[in-house]
């Protein structure tokens, strides 16, 4: 029998497919609160309600359009769509995506300072218990937490509030907000996190503890993780305080370990995105597509499948006819329904340096060969230079070369990481995933070394490495800290690349615009692409909505 505080996934797509029908907001406008606080939130199950809508808002982020403003500008891979967010040709007057980060990112903040409120006044009214109301005020906060991880990493220094929007007064008070010291608030968001995460009741597990569950509720290993992610860009820009800050992303990454434990026990296969809810995930955007009943879907996916073809040539497949081909092959697990947009395709960094074509792509991973030798088990998974495809000639199936790369001195595709299988036209219905429990070990190595603990750093680093099936590195390896904080980065892109993290990760080590311009492919980003352009602009509407409290004076640096 379900107790109250169990809820499939079913039911919690259905509260998010009517909770999207909202509309978004910014600071000036539309800032009225949704919620009743005054005369609903009495209970735990009202005040879970409430916690429902904070979701809302990533699903109109986290999307394929963010990826290009992410990975799609970064050094790991490119995609030639000659869309605005994928050249950087953005300005205050012509932001793009960055309407849509501001407007759902604080359509967030709005949700989660409103349902935070009424978690108090329920708790201060005695309709929840104590450990009710830890475990949802540690929920609300670490979702705003992530919210304003967001705001910050995309505009830097943004308007930061965390009272309820219940007046007009509020609403106008919140619009003339000027820009804030983004240290200052990520600061605010650490300790509120570490102080809210280990009170009684706040539950230390994996997000996706049970898949059977379907629990898309985030608690404290989101928490961790995003406080962890904060607190690392304070130490990476509040040099003054750095080691504090790198302490205390260490005992934010701590907790993460003492509740997912050794890394080897994910398989690393999982990391694919039609591998929903695994239990290494610590955030996932959730998408499904049932022919026969709910379809939640995004188009992630459309940005990655090679380039779809039909031909006049028949192949009989278990007695269907197959008509469809992706850049020459035969896929059956793609389908004949899809559509492709253009692709994301990887820099030549990337599949020339860092991960790089072996014989051992071609094998099944399944195949002892493949998993008894050293080798990047992730190069299978992050790209495809070919797949096992349909031979129509010989009628029987082997691994074949895509017609794009020809051969292994190409450039491949991304990899089967990012492909819907049997995918309906455009409707995504993979999970994206965002944070995985690997990225976190990865952090640890990178705040150990700014801790001068380089054994500690190689030791997180060879975590990682050892799982994805590479040998172990010492310090004989490194002449210098500087070249092992290039292989940090360096692994951070094998292990993460298309898990929206890239720009800002170049950007938090203050390395964006030369490493882009010097490793990018793409010709047109690099003709547009700017210093200022590590941040995104605060769109002109909402500057003369502040009555010019807000601006964008880096920009303004170079006429735009």
């Amino acid at each position: 029998m379900k107790n109250r505080r169990t809820f499939t996934f079913k039911s919690a797509i259905v509260m998010l497919f009517v909770a999207i029908m909202f509309s978004s907001c910014s600071l000036e406008e539309n800032m009225q609160s949704n919620y009743q606080t005054e005369t609903y939130y009495k209970s735990y199950q009202e005040c879970v309600t409430g916690l429902r809508g904070c979701y809302v808002p990533f699903r109109s982020i986290y999307n394929g359009t963010f990826m290009l403003a992410l990975e799609g500008v970064s050094d790991l891979m490119y995609c030639n769509s000659g869309t605005y967010d994928a050249n950087l040709d953005i300005s205050p007057s012509n932001a793009r995506f960055g309407r849509t980060v501001w407007t759902q990112g604080y359509l967030g903040v709005m949700r989660c300072n409103n349902i935070i409120a009424a978690i108090e006044r329920a708790y201060e009214g005695n309709h929840i218990t104590l450990q009710e109301y830890n475990e949802l005020k540690a929920e609300g906060a670490a979702l705003r937490g992530m919210y304003y991880y967001l705001l910050t990493s995309f505009f830097g220094n943004v308007p930061f509030y965390t009272y309820p929007i219940e007046t007009m007064e509020d609403q106008d008070r919140a619009a003339k907000l000027p820009r804030m010291s983004a240290i200052d608030t990520r600061a605010y968001i650490v300790d509120e996190l570490l102080e809210l995460l280990v009170k009684d009741g706040v539950a230390q597990k994996r997000t996706y503890e049970s898949q059977s569950e379907g629990d898309f509720r985030m608690g404290a290993a989101f928490g961790w993780m995003v406080c962890a992610k904060l607190a690392m860009w304070n130490g990476s820009k509040d040099k003054a305080n750095s080691s504090m800050w790198w302490d205390k992303a260490l005992t934010a990454i701590g907790h993460l370990e003492s509740i997912y434990g050794e890394l080897d026990q994910y398989p690393i296969s999982d990391i694919r995105f039609r591998n929903k809810y695994t239990r290494e995930s610590i955030f996932e955007i959730a998408n499904i597509y049932d022919e026969d009943g709910l379809k939640v879907t995004s188009n992630v996916a459309l940005f990655f499948t090679p380039n779809r073809t039909t031909s006049n040539d028949e192949a009989s497949l278990d007695g269907e006819k197959v008509w469809v081909y992706y850049d020459g092959l035969i896929i059956d697990e793609l389908g004949d329904n899809q559509r492709t947009y253009t692709a994301f395709r990887p820099n030549q960094y990337f599949y020339e340096q860092l991960q790089v074509y072996t014989d051992y792509d071609k094998l099944e991973e399944t195949d002892e060969e493949f998993i008894n030798n050293a080798f990047d088990h992730r190069s299978k998974i992050n790209m495809a230079w070919g797949y096992k495809s349909y031979d129509v000639t010989n009628n029987e199936y082997k691994w074949q070369f895509f017609n794009s790369p020809k051969n292994e001195t190409g450039r491949p595709w991304m990899g089967d990481k990012f492909w819907c299988p049997h995918m309906q036209s455009t409707a995504d219905g993979n999970n994206y995933k965002v944070f995985r429990y690997a990225g976190a070990l990865i952090m640890a190595a990178e705040c150990y070394l700014e801790k001068d603990n380089r054994v500690k750093a190689i030791e997180y680093l060879n975590k990682v490495r050892h799982r994805a099936g590479l040998g172990n590195l010492n310090q004989s390896n490194f002449k210098s800290k500087a070249a092992l904080m290039d292989e940090i980065q360096k692994e951070h892109g094998r292990e993460l690349i298309g898990e929206f993290q890239r720009k800002f990760e170049l950007v938090r080590w203050g390395i964006w615009f030369d490493q882009v311009y010097n490793c990018s492919n793409y010709t047109k980003l690099k003709d547009y692409m700017l210093p200022c352009h590590e941040y995104y602009p605060i769109p002109d509407k909402e500057v003369a909505n502040s009555g010019g409290a807000l601006d964008n004076k880096e920009y303004e640096k170079y006429g735009l």
